[in-house]
């Protein structure tokens, strides 16, 4: 059955490009301008978040962590490293553990990029664990079979984040 849809997609495929010359379709391609712009803006949203990102650490070095802290260190005579190790890393893992709990999400369930850019080529490079769940759901007609993949892959995803939340959770410090 699979086997038979596959030989009539081509062979549609196969008509289609017998009565549309190859050129006419590279012009057509060509005449949208301005790809490498239009791929630059789709990332705007992307670089503006990490810009967010990187002000608000600004912000939490600045007043989160207070200067009687570091006054304190500084007068028992620790040293740069050692006030940074035992002094700011712990009162900034609660940060951190929430920016590695979603990096590590948002790494692992890339999709949008890869399919507005390559569609996971050259030759599978670019393919990650969703794009390759939704390739072989919608044009492998595994629909069943990639939908429990997509829950195992769900599973692994929040087993990955508890390990995560419950290692980092233990060098969190309050003030």
């Amino acid at each position: 059955m699979l086997r038979e849809n596959k030989e009539r997609q081509n062979s549609f495929h196969s008509a289609l490009y017998e009565k549309i010359p190859e050129s006419h379709i590279l012009k057509q391609i060509d005449k949208v301008r301005f790809k490498s712009a239009l791929r630059g803006v789709y990332f705007i949203p992307n670089i503006l978040g990490g810009l967010i990102v990187g002000y608000i650490f600004s912000f939490i070095f600045t007043y989160i962590i207070p200067a009687d802290v570091y006054e304190a260190a500084t007068i028992d005579g620790s040293g740069a490293f050692y006030t940074f190790r035992k002094i700011t890393l712990p009162l900034l893992m609660p940060f951190i553990s929430i920016n590695l709990v979603l990096s590590t999400k948002n790494m692992l369930m890339v999709f949008d990029q890869i399919m507005s850019l390559t569609k996971g080529g050259p030759a599978q490079s670019t393919e990650s664990i969703s794009y390759l769940i939704y390739r072989n759901g919608m044009d492998g007609g595994q629909f069943g079979f990639q939908s429990a993949n997509a829950v195992l892959f769900f599973v692994l995803i929040v087993t990955i984040s508890v390990i995560q939340m419950k290692i980092t959770g233990k060098k969190e410090e309050q003030l």
